[in-house]
């Protein structure tokens, strides 16, 4: 894990991460894994230098990472 407040154990070790070219449907996909995720680590699509990126725990503690990449 990238942050040093987010100590290891074991299920929160790895991320599921997913590219897309097309930010409308990445959002349909986002939002609806994101239903229910951890409010503390959420961050909602937004613009970065590289395209789109957010990412959060979903209700089971599994982390999601989403990139639309810049066209």
């Amino acid at each position: 894990m990238a942050s040093p407040a987010l100590n290891p154990i074991q299920g929160n070790m790895f991320s599921i991460f997913i590219t897309g070219k097309n930010y409308d449907e990445m959002k349909v996909v986002f939002d609806k894994l994101s239903n229910g995720a951890e409010k503390k680590w959420f961050q909602e699509l937004h613009d970065m230098p590289f395209g789109v990126y957010g990412q959060f725990f979903d209700k089971y503690g599994v982390q999601w990472i989403f990139v639309v990449e810049k066209k």
